[in-house]
């Protein structure tokens, strides 16, 4: 989530200011005071001070004279729109925006640091939903730091799930806080499968994890009731409905109102058992990184165990953008084209579940997808809450009413 939108939906400043002293105190063992502005001052006010700029439209901070190696992670993120009338508008932006004189003058505040850090120069701060990185081109290193007010068991699932499977994708973790709020993993470049030219290449990238992925799940696979599981995740969900009530009162009655239906329509179509695995838990292209032959997989804050399903409906729906989420389930069952893997044959353990059902699938999916949103939107420091929240719901009513009138159609799964 860029600092464009952060601005808007958190009090950012202040949420910066506080994970910046918290990780510079644990890390450097030197307390560092930190300001932020929402417009660039005329002084800071302080000696020995540094100020860094901030674009928060390039989601990014950094010095006036950056190190033009270090703002290459903004060029390979930005350059290219998803949308062709955009692409040579976008491209002029970004490129402009990283050089002077117009690097000033399209930034829109940004923060002073005292004292100052003297590899500034390498250092490039990027924003994010849950947490901050600090990339270090000086030393190869990226600092992943949870940010204050966060729910603290983002960057434990992380780096749980990383440390525990060397064989995943991803960068290597060299350093950990010993309270977990941060770590430190290899710097790496690349540019994500939605930002390439050409849709094979896409392709062929997502398809070169999809062994690892299904490694993880065949690891990690457990069978368990499946109603049981979904009790669990309907209670999650209620625990946190005064959180979302605070921000909107209405959207609470809602999320109350559309899980206890979800729970009741999986109860309906009677399974036994559901294949639970390790998922990445966000799973779409902006996740997928190419470097040369090099093929990451990056941002496992939301991994946790899932029906097995669930990362190839997150890629295959593209879930994380719910407008629209409807029409894509509708076409997807139309053309029976509703995953229950990324491929089957990859799992060695013969018969996982001897039938599901489409209504089953989609309904664990959209309540597992419910319960994500929800925890993401429960933080306390919001100032209200994620319109990604309100479409889903708009597009999972919907989605009920058609599996409600939906007969099941069994899955054999080999």
């Amino acid at each position: 989530m860029r600092i464009s939108v952060l601005l808007k939906r958190e009090p950012f400043g202040m949420i910066l200011e506080n994970t910046l002293v918290r990780y510079f105190k644990s890390r450097n063992k030197r307390i560092h005071a930190v300001r932020w502005f929402s417009r660039r001052p005329a002084k800071t006010g302080l000696p020995n001070s540094q100020f860094w700029l901030c674009n928060p439209y390039l989601n990014s901070i950094f010095l006036a004279n950056v190190s033009k190696e270090v703002v290459r992670p903004i060029l390979l993120e930005y350059s290219r729109s998803h949308i062709w009338w955009r692409r040579p508008f976008q491209y002029l932006y970004v490129h402009l925006a990283l050089h002077k004189p117009f690097i000033e003058m399209l930034c829109g505040g940004g923060i002073s640091l005292t004292p100052g850090l003297q590899n500034a120069r390498d250092l490039l701060i990027l924003g994010g939903n849950h947490h901050l990185r600090i990339l270090d081109w000086g030393s190869k290193t990226c600092a992943v730091i949870l940010k204050h007010g966060e729910n603290p068991d983002f960057i434990k699932n992380e780096v749980s799930v990383r440390t525990s499977n060397s064989f995943l994708p991803c960068p290597q973790i060299t350093e950990i806080a010993d309270d977990s709020s941060w770590y430190v993993e290899q710097l790496i470049f690349g540019t994500p499968v939605n930002r390439l030219k050409n849709a094979i290449e896409s392709e062929a990238v997502v398809n070169k994890l999809i062994p690892d992925l299904l490694r993880l799940h065949e690891k990690s696979l457990e069978i368990v009731d499946r109603e049981q599981y979904a009790k669990e995740i309907l209670d999650r969900i209620m625990s946190r409905i005064p959180a979302i009530s605070r921000l909107n009162k209405a959207i609470a009655d809602n999320v109350s109102d559309l899980s206890l239906i979800l729970f009741k329509l999986l109860a309906r179509h009677k399974m036994a058992r559901v294949a639970l695995v390790q998922c990445h838990g966000d799973f779409h292209p902006a996740n997928i990184m190419k470097d040369g032959e090099q093929v990451w997989l990056i941002d496992w804050e939301y991994s946790c165990k899932r029906q097995l399903s669930y990362d190839s409906l997150v890629y295959g729906l593209s879930s994380r953008f719910p407008e629209g989420l409807f029409e894509r389930i509708c076409q997807a069952i139309r053309a029976g084209k509703i995953p229950t893997s990324f491929d089957l044959n990859g799992f060695s353990g013969g018969i996982l579940i001897e039938t599901t059902s489409y209504p089953e699938t989609l309904g664990l999916f959209l309540l597992e997808e419910l319960d994500l949103l929800v925890m993401e939107n429960a933080n306390p420091l919001l100032f209200h809450l994620s319109p990604v929240l309100s479409s889903f719901l708009i597009e999972a009513t919907k989605t009920i009413s058609m599996l409600q009138n939906t007969q099941c159609r069994p899955i054999t799964i080999p």
